[in-house]
């Protein structure tokens, strides 16, 4: 039987959840209502969304829910998991931040230390002119550094 919010006083929740396979270098992943994970490659400074358009858990019942999977590049690679209380903060005209905004806030402001959360937590209490931000700030950053040897060197 599934998870069915209105068996549990109406809550339901959100997920994003990845399993890396290390021997094909490919990272499985579901989202559930959930904002897109997003990927950055260090070197380059691309990022791709990876998401799934699927609705929260409990909201629909018997739901099968699409899952995606994407090779992770032979490079350095920052993936980027997030509530949306990370980038939907708004500002004193009353303009909210977008995902794509913190794209590219990521994009400039690349991982040198471990400081890097910090610094964006800081600047979005600016931008939302408050040390108390309206939602939560959830980000959890899970670096690879993948390199593959040839067949010889296995």
């Amino acid at each position: 039987i599934a998870y069915q919010m209105e068996s549990h006083f109406n809550l339901y929740f959100t997920i994003w959840y990845g399993v890396f396979q290390v021997s094909s270098g490919k990272l499985h992943y579901v989202a559930a209502g959930h904002p897109p994970a997003l990927m950055l490659q260090n070197q380059s400074g691309n990022i791709t969304e990876l998401g799934v358009p699927n609705p929260a858990v409990g909201w629909m019942p018997e739901m099968m829910y699409e899952s995606a999977s994407t090779k992770i590049p032979e490079a350095q690679v920052s993936i980027y998991l997030l509530s949306d209380g990370v980038y939907e903060v708004e500002d004193e005209k009353g303009e909210i931040w977008s995902l794509k905004e913190l794209s590219q806030y990521l994009i400039m402001h690349q991982p040198a230390n471990t400081a890097e959360m910090e610094e964006l937590y800081r600047y979005l209490q600016e931008r939302g002119q408050s040390k108390k931000l309206a939602d939560d700030f959830s980000l959890l950053r899970i670096q690879f550094d993948i390199t593959r040897g040839t067949k010889d060197d296995q």
